[in-house]
């Protein structure tokens, strides 16, 4: 009778073991899934991206990582007007993402942004949990005094404002490239095509031709020939067209047709 007692909680407990390292085995693998999903979504490739930081809806900075090297810079808004769908028109800056904060606790510190990002708001942004994580890391290595820092407002001159965002979000790699870029617009919206200029060069891009087409187009997408460069990838990732190669030779390496569906890229005119 004993030792019938002992075989059934023998059994019990291999019986338990089994199950628990079931449950285990699929909460690692669901893990792991969820792991692969976040780096699969990620919007942060490395090297440079602008992050549009928001509160109450009004942008209030940019902040720009750098992983080439590392390095963060700070790009602050004087005057809490601008809502984030008007950063393109009014600053010439096109974001890789946003993130709304409930309150900008040190305008100068952007790891606490990111913490509480991380922890309490993650919700609120175009960003995941491991984009955030990575800026986060990245902002605990960079000593605040390293940040270079420039403040813009809303009235400032068109010439000076661009001046002061070119050298906060200018990117290195693109403007040792000096990789040339065309511009059309297919769109009946006038200006679109310099709007394009104008945040493209305040990443450093080489823009040499700025056209309109006479025939209005649906389909926005960017074509080259040759080789994939840096700044054929980045301009991409910006502004989250297509990227085609195409055989024949144009003026330009790059050209970027902006068709009316552009705006479900993100591009709001």
């Amino acid at each position: 009778m004993k030792k019938k007692a002992q075989h059934e909680k023998s059994s019990s407990l291999k019986t338990f073991f089994i199950y628990l390292s079931v449950v285990l085995t699929l909460i690692t693998a669901s893990l792991i899934l969820k792991t692969a999903s976040l780096i699969k979504e990620s919007k942060y490739k490395g090297g440079h991206f602008i992050l549009s930081i928001s509160e109450k809806e009004k942008v209030i900075k940019f902040a720009i990582f750098n992983t080439e090297p590392n390095d963060i810079s700070i790009l602050r808004v004087s005057d809490n007007k601008v809502i984030k769908d008007d950063v393109f028109e009014n600053f010439g800056i096109l974001a890789d993402g946003n993130m709304e904060i409930s309150k900008d606790q040190d305008p100068n510190d952007i790891g606490i942004q990111m913490q509480e990002f991380l922890f309490y708001n993650h919700k609120n942004s175009n960003i995941n949990l491991y984009d955030s994580l990575r800026f986060f890391l990245l902002s605990r290595t960079v000593a605040q005094k390293d940040m270079e820092k420039e403040e813009i407002s809303i009235n400032d001159e068109t010439q000076d404002l661009d001046k002061k965002i070119l050298s906060i979000t200018s990117d290195k790699i693109v403007s040792k490239e000096n990789i040339s870029i065309q511009i059309i617009n297919q769109t009946d919206v006038s200006g679109l095509g310099q709007m394009l200029e104008r945040a493209f060069k305040n990443i450093g891009a080489n823009v040499v031709s700025v056209t309109s087409s006479k025939n209005s187009n649906e389909k926005s997408i960017i074509e080259y020939a040759g080789e994939k460069t840096y700044t054929l990838e980045r301009i991409g990732r910006l502004t989250g067209l297509p990227i085609e190669e195409v055989e024949d030779e144009r003026i330009a390496d790059i050209t970027v047709k902006i068709g009316n569906d552009a705006k479900k890229y993100g591009i709001i005119f």
